[in-house]
Order: C-alpha cells, then structure tokens, then sequence
C-alpha cells in the first residue's frame, strides 16, 4: 500500500474525497465516486477488509435476516437484486472470483419459527423433499421453506476485488492510516487529520464500521459499538459424503457453502467490546449446532476458526447520508449487513454526495 505522506491531491479540479476505512462499505463507496470522476483516498487503520469485511459468512439472505416488510427488508431485496451485475463488472475489471452463489436459501420448518424467515412466504417443502433439494440435510427436519433467490459471495475475495477495481479506477488506499480527527473550519470540511498530519478533502466519508464512533468531529459524532461473532469454516474435501449447495440457515447454526470445498459456519452474537479472541467452546457449539443440521459436518477437518466485530448502531437502519459539518458523510451500524448492502450503500450514498435525486429504503 501507498505510504502516508501529507501531499494534497493534484487531479485539476477534480473534487477530493477522503473514505475512511476500506470495508466492503468504503471500498464500494471510493469506486462509486471514482468512477464519477472524483479524486478519492481511502484511509486503513489496519489492512483492507480486515475487520468486519473477512469476518462474515458472506450471506445474501435478507429472508433469513429481516423482519416483516420493513424499510431493512426491502434495501435487503434491493440490494442482493444488484449482485448479479455489480459481480460482473467487478470480475470483468479485475478477473478476481468472488464467488456469486444464488442458488438458494434453505430453513428448516422448525427453525423458521424463531427466524425472520418465518414472516414470508417461501416455497414450503415437505422433509423429503428437503432433503432431495440437500440430501445431506439431516433427517430429523421435517419441513423446511426454501427461497429461490438469496445466496452467498465470498467476502473475502469480494474485498481484494473491490480494492483492485479501486486501483484501477485511480483511488488510492493507504494502510496503516488510522484517521483521528476530522478537521474543519467554520462549520465546512477541511480534511483528515491521520498520524499526526493533516490532508485535505473537499468530502470526508465515515465508514470505518465498528471503529466510526473514535473518530473526532465537531458537530458530527456517531455511536457505534462492536458485536462479537465468532465462525468457523470446515473442509469438506477431506470428508465424504454430500454438502449444501444452498445456504442453510437456523437459529443454532448457518451453513454457507463455498465452491472452494469449505462450508462456513456461524455465528455468535456477543456484546465484549472490541474483544476478538476466539473461544473453543464457542467454536464447538456452532458445530454441534451445525452437526445437528447436516450431520456430515461431524467428518469435516476444521479448517480455520476466527472472531469479527458488526458494526451496530442506534437504529435498525444503517446512517448513510450527510452527517453534521458540510462535506462529512456517514455510512455507518451496517450491523450483520454489510456485505448485502454494500451496492445499494454505495449508490445511495455516491447520490446524496452529488446532490443527485435517489429513491431507496435506505
């Protein structure tokens, strides 16, 4: 990555936009204004996609996460609707794989009675059939709903597409640059202040997810807290035995596959602060949850196990929009989100800067 150093942007007269914190939400932000020909740096405290980005599950599943009819729901469905031509235009610019599965979500009966899911109306099957769209479904489901349309991308190469397409578009990401101070003067943006140096900005974006709360502004604070979710991942290319096409999803345990052979496994939800540490007996309860769904995972080799920190805020919906001082933004409390958001977030947001018209949930 590009080192820190305190040179202004020298692009003419193109607007200058500092992005702080290169997440999904960040990186799909600087694309956006790059390619509407803004001049744009990211700021990183630590590396692109470390935090909340690389933790996740990857889940394009807003039946699986929403309830009811709600403004979430709907951006949720928005959001996964742009998946297919976002990933296109990621993969044409950068020939990186992210890994696009829409092939379904799949939750069983029992489960969808303590899920969100249970609040919509997806195609109902009965336990054999279930397991004749899974059949390593386990045999104790009974009745399950399935969703045609939601899925899966593998976040992680979702995140180093995003930051080559970014290089492509001229963004330039510079790591470690952890933001302290948003600067101003007279109620107007005047840039960052990171590492002790000040750079200068005509737009300052917040979306530094779980960390958006520690950065100084005047006028224009946000609150932000982390919530724990510690996942594994098992090889299923080491073990016999048939494994989900679909994304499985109950209130123990997720299942979503990758093409790579591992099965990711999730989540706990825990209020620790900015505690990260990963607990055996965390990991052994998501697969005893998990086992309980698709008992092949009892033959898997664990993989990797890891813990990552959602970004909550104060309401259901993310803040995305001018926030306090002119030429401060926000896209911040993405929560569980923020990888199915991250197009729509992206466009909203890109909108609401250039003082364009946008209709949207968000």
């Amino acid at each position: 990555m590009a080192p820190l150093s305190s040179h202004s942007y020298s692009r003419g007269q193109a607007s200058r936009a500092v992005v702080v914190g290169a997440g999904v939400i960040g990186l799909a932000v600087a694309r956006e204004l790059a390619r509407e020909g803004w001049c744009v740096v990211v700021l990183e405290r630590t590396a692109p996609g470390s935090e909340a980005s690389s933790a996740a599950a990857g889940m394009l599943a807003p039946h699986g996460e929403f309830v009811g009819d709600s403004p979430l729901f709907r951006a949720g469905l928005e959001s996964r609707a742009m998946y297919p031509s976002f990933v296109a235009e990621l993969e044409d610019e950068t020939g990186i794989d992210v890994d696009l599965r829409l092939d379904g979500l799949l939750v069983p009966l029992e489960a969808a009675a303590s899920s969100p899911a249970a609040q919509f109306s997806g195609r109902r099957v009965n336990g054999d059939e279930a397991r004749s769209a899974e059949p390593g479904l386990s045999p104790d489901v009974e009745a399950a709903l399935i969703f045609d349309e939601d899925g899966s991308v593998d976040n992680r190469a979702l995140v180093r597409a995003l930051a080559a397409s970014c290089r492509s578009r001229g963004v330039e990401i510079r790591c470690p640059a952890a933001v302290t101070e948003v600067i101003t003067d007279a109620g107007r943006v005047r840039g960052v202040r990171v590492q002790g140096r000040e750079l200068s900005a005509d737009a300052v974006i917040n979306c530094a997810g779980a960390w958006a709360g520690s950065i100084r502004v005047p006028g224009g604070e946000v609150v932000t807290r982390p919530i724990k979710g510690q996942m594994v991942a098992v090889d299923t290319r080491r073990a016999p035995g048939s494994w989900p096409r679909r994304v499985i999803f109950s209130h123990e345990a997720y299942l979503v596959p990758r093409s790579d052979g591992r099965v990711v496994i999730g989540t706990t939800v825990e209020d620790r602060g900015f505690d990260k540490s990963v607990e055996p007996s965390a990991v052994a309860r998501l697969l005893a949850g998990a086992t309980r769904l698709w008992p092949s995972i009892a033959r898997a080799p664990v993989a990797e196990s890891w813990a990552g920190l959602r970004p909550l805020g104060v309401t259901e919906l993310p803040r995305i929009g001018a926030h306090g001082p002119e030429g401060y933004f926000v896209a911040v409390g993405h929560y569980r989100n923020g990888i199915l958001l991250a197009p729509l977030t992206a466009r909203v947001l890109a909108a609401r800067i250039l003082r364009r018209e946008v209709v949207s949930p968000l």
